[in-house]
């Protein structure tokens, strides 16, 4: 659709906003709040899920690497009660930042 550099940051931005909003129903953003093992892979799914967008907007494998990993490590602080939304969507926005940045 887009292809100059700042087309693929739009898209990055979009993609977040699909992912955290449209495929994150209120079940799922719930279920991430979970104490042990079940809370944590519901993280690591709704992480993988932005890192597969992000890779295929990216076409690269470490995109999807990197931002499943970021995306699950900064949900996991907002889930546990460490920081609120804000910073959460601070430093999930400077992430897709740098993966456009970088890659």
């Amino acid at each position: 659709m887009f292809s100059s550099s700042v087309g693929i940051l739009f898209q990055l931005l979009v993609w977040h906003l699909i992912a955290d909003v449209l495929l994150q129903p209120q079940a799922l953003a719930n279920a991430k709040r979970k104490p042990g093992v079940a809370g944590v892979a519901v993280l690591v799914l709704h992480g993988f899920i932005h890192g597969l967008g992000t890779g295929l907007i990216l076409e690269s494998l470490w995109a999807v690497l990197l931002e499943t990993f970021a995306h699950t490590l900064v949900d996991f602080g907002k889930c546990r009660g460490y920081y609120g939304l804000a910073p959460d969507q601070c430093a999930h926005l400077t992430c897709l930042g740098c993966w456009w940045f970088v890659i």
